[in-house]
C-alpha cells in the first residue's frame, strides 16, 4: 500500500486478494461532490477538509471478480470518525433491533452443533470482529464455550460487562483453539481481509468449520452506475471498502488454507435435523444453502 497525498488515507492499487491488475471502474471526488456532505452530515467530527484530494474510487479485479475502494482510510482517522458517530448511536441500532434479527441469531447458533455434530457444551466458538457482542451472549445462551474478538474498547467493555470473554488482539490465543469462527459483515471493512482472515484461521482447530458473511457486491460497476447520488450499501464510502462476490469470498477463503464445505453436506445435515425435530425451518435452510454455497457471499468453510 502507498500513502496518499492526504495523510487520512492510504491507497491500494493492486487487487488486496490475489495482487492482479484491477481496473478502475467509479471514480469521483469525495469534496467536491454529495459524498463529502454526506460523510459531514453521518460522523459529525469531519469535515470536508479531511477529504481534501481524496476521490471515492472503486476498482475490479477481473482476475478474482473482487471489487474494493482504492483509497482508504488509516486506522486512526477511522478511531476518529466512529468517535464522531457516538456510542449510543451505534450500539441503539444494535439493541434495538427488529425481533426477526435475533431469530436469526438464534438460528445460527443452533446451525453449528448441527454442521459439527457435537454438542454446544463441547464447542468452542470464537466470533470474529464481535461488535457489540450480540450475537455472541445468543450462542453463549445456547450453551456453546464463546468468546469474542474486536479492537475497540468502548465495544470489548461492554460485551465483558455482559459476560462474553473479549481479545482484543488475535495473537493472544493459541493456534488450533476454536472449532468454529462466526463472522458476520466483518471482511468488507478490512483493509487487508486475506491478512485478517489468515490469523483468524490459525486460531481455528484442523476439521474445524469457519462461517464468513459478507454483502454480495455482484455487479458493483452498474449498481453504482444506477445510485444516482446514494450511498451504495454494498461499497458504503470508507466503510465497505470491500465488494465481495462469491467467487472472491472463495479465493480470499483459499488464501489461506480453507475449503468451502460442499452444499450438499450442509443440506444433508439440515435434513437429517429436519427428520429429527419435524422443524420445517430446517428444510428451508437445507434449500438456502444449497444455493448459498455454490453462489452467495454467506458461505462456510472448513480447515483442512
Amino acid at each position: 500500500m502507498a500513502v496518499a497525498s492526504n495523510t487520512n488515507f492510504v491507497v491500494r492499487n493492486e487487487c488486496p486478494l490475489c495482487r492482479g491488475s484491477a481496473e478502475v471502474v467509479w471514480h469521483e471526488s469525495i469534496a467536491d461532490s454529495w459524498i463529502g456532505p454526506y460523510l459531514v452530515q453521518r460522523y459529525r467530527d469531519v469535515s470536508l477538509e479531511d477529504f481534501k484530494d481524496v476521490p471515492y474510487e472503486v476498482r475490479h479485479c477481473p482476475i478474482c471478480d473482487f471489487y474494493y475502494q482504492t483509497y482508504v482510510a488509516t486506522d486512526t482517522f477511522l478511531e476518529h470518525m466512529y468517535i464522531g458517530e457516538g456510542k449510543e448511536t451505534s450500539l441503539k441500532k444494535k439493541r434495538d433491533a427488529d425481533i426477526n434479527r435475533f431469530i436469526g441469531f438464534a438460528r445460527e447458533a443452533e446451525r453449528i452443533a448441527v454442521l459439527l455434530a457435537r454438542r454446544p457444551h463441547d464447542v468452542t466458538v470464537l466470533e470474529f470482529g464481535a461488535g457489540w457482542g450480540f450475537w455472541s451472549l445468543m450462542a453463549k445462551a445456547y450453551g456453546y464455550q464463546v468468546h469474542g474478538f474486536d479492537t475497540a474498547p468502548i465495544r470489548v467493555a461492554y460485551a465483558k460487562e455482559n459476560g462474553i470473554h473479549f481479545y482484543t488482539s488475535l495473537k493472544e490465543i493459541e493456534s488450533g483453539s476454536f472449532d468454529f469462527v462466526f463472522s458476520d459483515q466483518v471482511l468488507e471493512h478490512i483493509t487487508d481481509p486475506v491478512g485478517a482472515l489468515r490469523e483468524a484461521t490459525r486460531c481455528l482447530c484442523p476439521g474445524g468449520l469457519v462461517r464468513l458473511g459478507v454483502p454480495n457486491a455482484g455487479g458493483a460497476d452498474t449498481l453504482l452506475r444506477n445510485s444516482r447520488g446514494r450511498p451504495l450499501k454494498e461499497l458504503h464510502p470508507l466503510e465497505h471498502i470491500n465488494g465481495f462476490t462469491y467467487r472472491s469470498l472463495v479465493v480470499c477463503g483459499e488464501a489461506v488454507g480453507l475449503t468451502v464445505l460442499p452444499s450438499l453436506t450442509i443440506a444433508r445435515k439440515l435434513i437429517r435435523r429436519v427428520g429429527l425435530t419435524q422443524n420445517a425451518q430446517y428444510l428451508q435452510d437445507a434449500v438456502k444453502h444449497v444455493f448459498s454455497q455454490n453462489s452467495g457471499t454467506l458461505l462456510y468453510f472448513i480447515k483442512t
